[in-house]
């Protein structure tokens, strides 16, 4: 399974971009970086988007993903995720007011965007993919997701602070190669971290207890620009060895 880094950060600074991953060239996991990233073949290549939640850092390139190829391919851009999160983009952000109503332009016979609701706890093919929704702990309604190809397993938390279920639900898998987990601060802001549904390098020690499986690599995202060199220094010190993605930089799990 391949992971292009579009971006990997939990907030924007000049160099530091919002979540957005292209998995296998054809399915863009978030859309917080997208068109301020990839080229225009790779946007026009994407077929289908998941999206973990509502939150502005993992959806705002997606306005200018469906803009950009309106007019442009035959097929509507297929947006997909828990029916929560599809309410959400339906009514927050291509609602007429924030971004036009794709789903009816050019028309609603032939629209640039079309949504997908796919159920949580449950394994939907995406892509060519297995991929099953896991609610997670966040202010708004958010899933992570395990996605599947056969003989590899990967598990993307998405936005989340200490929770149970995607644990349960990775760690009895044989072929996981990967897990892609939040750290958005350091540990010394723990309580803003709990507070925003997020996780710090010591409250991330405690998630990968639960997960077990210290032979999965552990691959970090969203972590805030602003504390990058705190976080470093407290991941160096972790009983567990992790690596904090790289932008820009394509990842092979297999």
């Amino acid at each position: 399974m391949i992971f292009k880094v579009a971006g990997c950060f939990g907030s924007e600074l000049p160099g530091y971009q919002s979540a957005g991953f292209l998995v296998n060239g054809r399915l863009l996991l978030e859309g917080g970086t997208v068109t301020s990233a990839l080229t225009w073949e790779e946007q026009l290549g994407v077929t289908e988007v998941l999206v973990t939640h509502m939150h502005l850092d993992h959806v705002k390139e997606l306005a200018f993903l469906v803009d950009n190829r309106t007019g442009r391919t035959p097929r509507p851009l297929v947006v997909t995720g828990v029916a929560a999160v599809i309410d959400g983009l339906r009514r927050h952000l291509f609602n007429d007011r924030i971004w036009p109503d794709f789903t009816r332009i050019p028309s609603r016979r032939d629209p640039a965007l079309a949504y997908r609701v796919i159920p949580e706890g449950r394994y939907s093919r995406v892509c060519g993919l297995s991929v099953k929704p896991v609610l997670v702990n966040h202010p708004v309604a958010a899933a992570g997701f395990i996605l599947r190809e056969p003989g590899t397993s990967v598990l993307y938390t998405g936005d989340t602070g200490p929770t149970e279920a995607i644990w349960k639900a990775a760690r009895g898998l044989r072929d996981l190669k990967a897990a892609i987990v939040e750290c958005s601060f350091p540990s010394g802001m723990e309580e803003l971290a709990l507070a925003s549904g997020h996780l710090t390098p010591a409250l991330l020690e405690h998630e990968l207890e639960k997960l077990g499986r210290p032979e999965v690599p552990i691959h970090l995202y969203h972590m805030k620009p602003l504390h990058l060199p705190a976080i470093a220094e407290e991941l160096a010190g972790l009983s567990r060895r992790v690596e904090m993605l790289h932008q820009g930089r394509t990842y092979t799990f297999s």
